[in-house]
């Protein structure tokens, strides 16, 4: 009887590992026809347009034709998107990125709508790809088919099929910081302050890991990422329009009340602002507020701890810090939980640092996980954004249930070596 029931117990991971298969299977299927069926559609211009893309667009055409003084006036942005989309566009989309991005999008306004949108849509595949190249170089302590299957996960994962449906600037971001943990940990910290720089495309996704820099004294990192990205936020913008500096910073502080039409969707983003809101119908400050100032001021305080104890390049710290924006941004949306590939990829890089590790457990995480970024994005559709708790929980995880190696101290990469 006993050993009938050990063999129970261990059959518990395989069945779990099946579970999370079957359900992994099914959400991948769902995934594929829902993004295939959105890029389908916007690329076609013919049902209206839900793609953030089509912001981006119309702000490279605003720049490219002399515009660029009327690019942070809500009402000219609703003007130019209505006269280039090829179908109806029921409500303005909101551009809220720095202008030198208006530039980066400009050649692609050139070129008709459903073009434009296929050709960016083919960067952003190049991007991914080139992500996988870094997932899978990262993952060369584990075994091929877990490096795979994470691979695998990651590049059919919701996030980056919503980045691809959107027409998003997120999978940059994940390649960028990951080119940034590279280039520190070889001793780089001039290359990876430059990877950093470019991250302010998005600047709240950088700021945690720019806090780490400033933890492990990297001036060098950091003088290059302030020279760099003050040159990507200044001179764009003063020969786009003396006033576009300003205008972009008034612009993102109204946001969305610059005008009638422009919404941030709160009701379904991915954290503790999008759970009270779907919860409770409504989007007033006073009930997601204080929970949301909790939440930031713990998560800071126990990436304080962590990094105090920690070497310069720990990869515990690094991910933390990429994972830290996730939960004091009030503004999350779906695609930008891609940056979570980052610390996951690290962890299960930190898990096979002992090459005899359990591949089935990390085989059922990484199953787990892609279902969980589906289930609460479904979730989230249906009314109530659970995806806040996600972010919660790999977040306390990479701080509290690091793997930890047979010696029974966390396991820690080599400290970086200084550039000579």
């Amino acid at each position: 009887m006993a050993s009938k029931h050990a063999r129970w117990f261990d059959a518990r991971p395989r069945r779990g590992v099946v579970m999370c298969g079957t359900l992994a299977a099914a959400a991948l299927a769902a995934t594929l026809v829902l993004g295939a069926a959105a890029v389908t559609r916007t690329a076609r211009g013919a049902d209206g347009v839900s793609s953030d893309f089509l912001s981006f667009y119309a702000a490279g055409h605003m720049v490219r034709t002399g515009e660029g003084d009327a690019l942070y006036d809500a009402e000219a942005q609703a003007a130019a998107q209505r006269a280039l989309y090829p179908g109806a566009v029921d409500e303005p989309i909101g551009y809220p990125l720095p202008v030198f991005a208006a530039w980066m999008f400009a050649p692609f306004s050139a070129l008709p709508f459903g073009a434009a949108y296929l050709a960016w849509s083919g960067v952003n595949m190049l991007v991914l790809a080139a992500i996988c190249a870094m997932l899978w170089r990262l993952l060369s302590a584990a075994p091929p088919r877990l490096r795979a299957l994470f691979v695998g996960a990651t590049a059919t994962s919701l996030p980056v099929a919503a980045t691809l449906a959107f027409g998003q600037v997120d999978l940059l971001l994940v390649a960028l910081l990951l080119a940034a943990w590279s280039a520190l940990r070889r001793g780089h910290s001039v290359a990876a302050g430059l990877a950093l720089a470019l991250c302010i495309v998005k600047p709240q996704f950088v700021a945690g890991v720019v806090l780490l820099l400033v933890v492990w004294r990297e001036w060098r990192a950091l003088a290059a990422f302030a020279g760099a990205g003050g040159v990507l936020l200044v001179v764009p913008a003063l020969l786009t329009s003396p006033g576009a500096l300003a205008a972009n910073a008034r612009y993102i502080t109204q946001y969305p009340g610059s005008a009638p039409g422009l919404s941030v969707n709160a009701e379904t983003m991915p954290n503790w602002r999008g759970f009270i809101t779907s919860a409770t119908g409504s989007g007033e400050a006073l009930l997601w507020a204080p929970g949301f100032a909790l939440i930031a001021i713990g998560a800071v305080a126990v990436a304080a701890v962590v990094w105090r104890g920690a070497h310069r390049g720990d990869a515990r710290s690094f991910a933390l810090a990429v994972t830290l924006p996730l939960l004091l941004t009030p503004h999350l949306h779906t695609q930008s939980l891609a940056l979570l590939a980052i610390p996951a990829a690290l962890a299960l890089a930190a898990h096979f640092a002992p090459r005899d590790a359990d591949a089935a457990s990390a085989i059922g995480w990484t199953l787990a996980g892609y279902v969980a970024l589906f289930a609460t994005w479904f979730a989230a559709s249906q009314g109530l954004a659970l995806g806040g708790f996600v972010v919660a929980a790999a977040y306390a995880w990479a701080a509290a249930g690091w793997p930890r190696g047979a010696s029974g101290v966390d396991v820690q990469a080599a400290p970086m070596r200084r550039a000579a």
